[in-house]
């Protein structure tokens, strides 16, 4: 599967992440059975029948979760390639108000074989409780791999490294000892960073490495720390100097370097790296990156991806849309992929992204996947910002809302968009108000957040008694102790409009 390498995230440095806590679950450890009030889907599966005969992929996902979704196509993949050799994909969801056993079921029909391996309701929040929160995990989807000996052989995001670790557990070539070590470690990280103590991070940093230099996550982490906490961009540059050697005869790493490096020329730049020639070497180091990244898989849309991203922030447009048009042809049949760089060519910065390639490349997912409300919305945000078709991209959102209809997080999410951020505000109320009334259906009107999206809807729309009506019932059933000011300073905002 191709991963997707750019824009570089937080979320995707593996050491820093959402602060976990130290837990009593960790590699080696027994894994605990699983306690299952609903299989959803495919044929359930006991730990115990599994030792000595499979390898088990424990996840869990919720359905309003991104990455989750983003991710199920991939699992599919893998039950379908390692069936025959032991692997066994289940999937645990527990409930809460937007993820009950009744979405959860439509939801997990409308995926059909994107979903192509046991999905499963938790009894209450038994497992989660043993797996997630012993763990001291914070976030999904995380994803649990049992060995033939019913252990814990490894813990962390399915997107990064665990298709490796399936790998050398089915051939019988883990070592977890190696792997209980790299993970002790991560959750030292963690706290490191929980707490700020950014020489300690460093330090758990060089470890990692040391244990395994093929990682590139705590190279990512210690850029991050140089560059953003500590303000030392010349340690940050040694660093890369270094990560870049290191990845040599690997591209994607080449690549994820190159776009997390990659600076530009800008004023703010120089004022935030303290000195022109510095930006320049990082610049320099980027483009030697991703040259290499190149030249190592000439055939790899994900690494043009990174190249045009490359390209464009260094000011080469020309040469960037060129890049551009090559990485969509190689994405072809990725239609997933397609989307999310249809929507970094329509970010409007650096400049020359909005062009008609975003069109092309979300028009190629659409093709493939004609349903997915995903890739509609992202078309209808080109429209809307790149082309400024207001006709055409309003004609496609209420296209969205339909093909949306059971999708409340999406319609919400939507909603919000149009009413809150520049360049939709004043444009799209009516439909912002049609996906709102949507989301308020299907979400049975029990959650504060859509409720209160609703509310401003039709506060634009000129329904003020409605909105009052609707922000007060948010209000009500908020369990946010933080949310309720912005939600009495909203309703306060509706009732002056009444006057």
């Amino acid at each position: 599967m191709i991963r997707f390498v750019f824009p570089t995230t937080l979320a995707l440095l593996g050491l820093i992440v959402s602060p976990a806590v130290a837990g009593e679950l960790s590699i080696g450890d027994p894994a605990p059975a699983l306690d299952i009030a609903d299989w959803v889907k495919g044929e359930p599966v006991d730990l115990n029948k599994s030792k000595g005969k499979q390898v088990v992929v424990v996840e869990f996902w919720a359905t309003w979760c991104g990455p989750c979704i983003e991710i199920m196509p991939h699992l599919s993949e893998l039950q379908h390639k390692y069936r025959g050799k032991g692997l066994a994909v289940v999937s645990i969801t527990s409930e809460d108000p937007n993820n009950t056993l009744k979405i959860v079921k439509a939801f997990v029909k409308k995926q059909g074989d994107k979903m192509a391996y046991s999905v499963a309701f938790d009894d209450g929040e038994k497992t989660s409780r043993a797996y997630m929160e012993a763990s001291g995990q914070t976030g999904i989807p995380t994803a649990y791999l049992v060995d033939k000996q019913g252990r814990i052989a490894w813990i962390g995001d399915p997107r990064s490294g665990m298709d490796e670790a399936i790998e050398e557990l089915l051939d019988d070539k883990y070592d977890i000892e190696l792997a209980g070590k790299k993970f002790e470690l991560e959750q030292r990280g963690r706290q490191a960073m929980l707490y700020g103590e950014w020489e300690k991070f460093l330090k758990v940093a060089d470890e990692v490495i040391a244990l395994e230099p093929a990682e590139l996550r705590p190279w990512q982490g210690k850029l991050w720390v140089y560059t953003t906490q500590l303000n030392q961009p010349e340690n940050a540059l040694h660093t890369a100097k270094l990560a870049i050697k290191a990845f040599d005869n690997k591209p994607n790493e080449l690549a994820e370097l190159a776009t997390m490096l990659v600076v530009g020329e800008s004023d703010e730049a120089v004022e935030a790296y303290g000195s022109r020639v510095i930006v320049k070497q990082f610049n320099m180091a980027a483009e030697q990156a991703i040259v290499r990244a190149a030249e190592l898989s000439p055939d790899d849309g994900n690494v043009y991806a990174g190249k045009y991203m490359v390209l464009a922030t260094l000011g080469k447009e020309a040469e960037a849309l060129v890049v551009a048009e090559r990485a969509i042809n190689l994405m072809k049949g990725d239609p997933s992929t397609l989307a999310r760089f249809s929507r970094l060519l329509s970010t409007p910065d650096p400049k020359n992204r909005c062009n008609d390639l975003a069109l092309s490349a979300v028009d190629m997912a659409i093709a493939a996947e004609p349903d997915n409300p995903d890739h509609l919305r992202s078309k209808f945000i080109i429209l809307a910002t790149c082309k400024q078709d207001i006709k055409a991209a309003t004609k496609l959102g209420y296209y969205v809302v339909e093909k949306a209809a059971d999708d409340a997080t999406l319609l919400n999410a939507l909603s919000w968009e149009l009413l809150t951020e520049e360049p939709f505000v004043g444009k799209f109320d009516k439909l912002a108000l049609a996906a709102a009334e949507r989301c308020h259906v299907v979400s049975g009107g029990a959650n504060w957040m859509f409720i209160d999206t609703l509310a401003l809807a039709k506060f634009k729309d000129g329904q003020v008694e409605e909105a009052i009506e609707l922000e007060t019932k948010a209000l009500k059933i908020c369990d946010n102790a933080g949310a309720k000011a912005s939600l009495r300073e909203a309703l306060e905002h509706f009732e002056k409009g009444k006057k």
